[in-house]
């Protein structure tokens, strides 16, 4: 059985990983023809990211973002391929081994100084998942080596959601 996570962000990431949580394959997003066919020919269960526009993305950014969202979710009904929509919030709280919390902003704060801190609170977030990722399956300490990796990591725990949620359901 093969777990798939899928980031459909504009630089978004898959993974595969299998029942033993071994990583089958790790990619950050470029098409859809980088996916395994190995993978697709056997038992697989995907968790697909469901994500919505946010304030502040351009237009460009944000179709970029819509178009690799709709091509996922067209690839897995054309394969038939079982999967579950997931939102960031509901995976992290099922997933993470720690606490996600959202600072208040101080009094008098301006809101250009409150999307700085909203800014390094995402970032301190990804930072969190990549740590955890490295330490829950520690063969991905050499696929994420970079900040524009930390979509793989999202990818992979997805892809543990993902095999949690089937377990869960048989």
């Amino acid at each position: 059985m093969y777990y798939i996570g899928i980031d459909p962000g504009k630089s978004g990431a898959f993974a595969i990983i299998d029942e033993k949580e071994r990583i089958i394959q790790v990619e950050l997003f470029t098409s859809l023809s980088v996916l395994s066919p190995s993978c697709l020919s056997c038992n697989s269960f995907t968790a697909l990211e469901k994500v919505h526009a946010m304030p502040g993305q351009g237009v460009v950014s944000m179709f970029t973002f819509a178009e690799n969202y709709g091509a996922w979710q067209g690839f897995m009904q054309a394969l038939r391929m079982p999967h579950i929509l997931v939102t960031p919030q509901k995976w992290q709280k099922t997933i993470l081994d720690f606490q996600i919390t959202k600072e208040v902003k101080p009094p008098g704060e301006t809101p250009a100084s409150g999307r700085a801190r909203l800014m390094h609170n995402r970032q301190a977030l990804k930072f969190g998942i990549v740590e955890f990722i490295k330490r829950r399956l520690p063969q991905s300490r050499d696929l994420i080596l970079l900040k524009k990796d930390y979509d793989k990591a999202d990818a992979l725990c997805l892809a543990l959601y993902a095999k949690k949620v089937h377990l869960n359901e048989l």
